[in-house]
């Protein structure tokens, strides 16, 4: 939660630097320099110029030509690694490595942000004819596929209180033709061995929302929301962390020089194949650790006091409930996670120590002691297994 707090700061910190950042990216691409970032496939960079990549370019040619000509996305990359063409990472191309591709303008030679154009920036790799054939066969193929799947609010934060399992979205249409989204637990769609019933999507993420909207969106709670905050900065956000993850990254990099050996000495393929996947692993921690340095700086740099945070907090106050964006923005900030059972919703937030995933027994365990309360404040001697707020329309 307050990395997510710290995110939002900095945007508002580094609106300033980044128009001048934009000032001096504009300037080089207009003298044609190479700005940085990942060269696009079919290119290389020389003396700070783009240039077009010998040994790539006939794979992006190939790409464009058959697939203007009719050839299927299957087909093309079945042939790119039959003919021995890899991408960026060394790795064979699969359908994801020439999706983006086929639309991008720079292989003619066009390029374009929202503060500059040059048209010499990129070399053209791929005449203008044969792009804006793939472009009318995109557009036809978009026409036939699938609509936009749905959004499902609640997706990685909802489990199952009979099982434990993730419950996941999924949409279904009658045969009226009436679309009908709800949340199912995986274990009953893919293994068929749950029970739990499906929850009516539009009920249950509505139901969620209401709940956090109205119970801790309240000035009173924001006040000590912003007070937990600072506690959590004082105790985790400092230099000690930040040396911590560099120490980290040192041993790594030692891991990546024994590996490197054992590859160079080693002439058998399934051991090269497996040190090579330890490698991939490594290099997938290491950017973890080095994501976590860079917001522990900006965290550092960015400092506020329980005001600030309180008035950032603030702006959520003012937002529209039927707004679907704020709804994803408030789920992902407060909700931890979600159990729900057949009769009664666990929803956990983040304002309690929730540091790792809370198990299905304590959730029942949450629900029984729950239940209880109930009864003895209604003195009832049966507890009423549908209370009034928990009851779904839908069913």
């Amino acid at each position: 939660m307050l990395e997510s707090i710290y995110e939002g700061f900095g945007q508002w910190y580094s609106k300033d630097l980044s128009q001048k950042v934009t000032r001096g990216m504009r300037e080089s691409i207009l003298k044609g320099n190479f700005v940085g970032g990942n060269i696009l496939y079919g290119y290389r960079v020389e003396n700070k110029k783009i240039k077009i990549n010998e040994e790539q370019a006939p794979a992006v040619k190939f790409i464009f030509e058959e697939y203007a000509k009719g050839t299927p996305k299957t087909e093309i990359i079945k042939q790119l690694n039959e003919m021995g063409f890899r991408n960026n990472k060394g790795q064979k191309f699969t359908k994801q490595s020439i999706q983006n591709s086929l639309s991008n303008k720079k292989y003619i030679g066009l390029y374009k942000n929202k503060f500059v154009e040059n048209n010499n920036y990129y070399p053209a790799i791929i005449d203008k004819e044969t792009f804006e054939k793939v472009q009318e066969r995109l557009k036809l193929n978009k026409r036939f596929s699938n609509k936009a799947k749905e959004k499902f609010l609640l997706s990685g934060k909802l489990y199952c209180g009979h099982c434990g399992a993730n419950m996941i979205g999924i949409s279904g249409t009658s045969h009226t033709g009436k679309t009908y989204s709800y949340y199912t637990c995986i274990e009953r769609n893919k293994r068929h061995n749950c029970n739990k019933s499906n929850e009516n999507k539009q009920w249950l993420e509505t139901f969620v929302f209401e709940k956090i909207y109205n119970k801790i969106l309240r000035k009173d709670k924001i006040e000590i929301i912003a007070e937990n905050l600072l506690k959590e900065y004082e105790n985790n956000i400092n230099y000690k962390t930040i040396k911590d993850y560099e120490k980290k990254i040192a041993e790594i990099n030692t891991q990546f020089d024994k590996i490197t050996q054992q590859i160079i000495k080693s002439t058998n393929d399934n051991i090269i194949e497996r040190l090579s996947k330890q490698a991939d692993d490594l290099t997938e921690q290491q950017n973890i650790y080095k994501e976590q340095i860079k917001k522990l700086n900006l965290a550092l740099t960015l400092k506020h006091s329980k005001e600030d945070i309180i008035n950032y907090l603030a702006i959520f106050l003012d937002k529209s409930p039927k707004d679907e964006k704020f709804k994803e923005q408030l789920v992902d900030l407060f909700v931890n996670c979600i159990y729900i059972f057949d009769d009664y919703i666990n929803i956990y937030v983040n304002m309690i120590d929730t540091t790792e995933k809370i198990t299905l027994e304590e959730a029942i365990e949450h629900k029984n002691q729950a239940e209880q309360r109930f009864a003895q404040q209604t003195q009832c001697s049966t507890i009423r297994r549908f209370v009034e707020h928990f009851t779904n329309p839908f069913k």
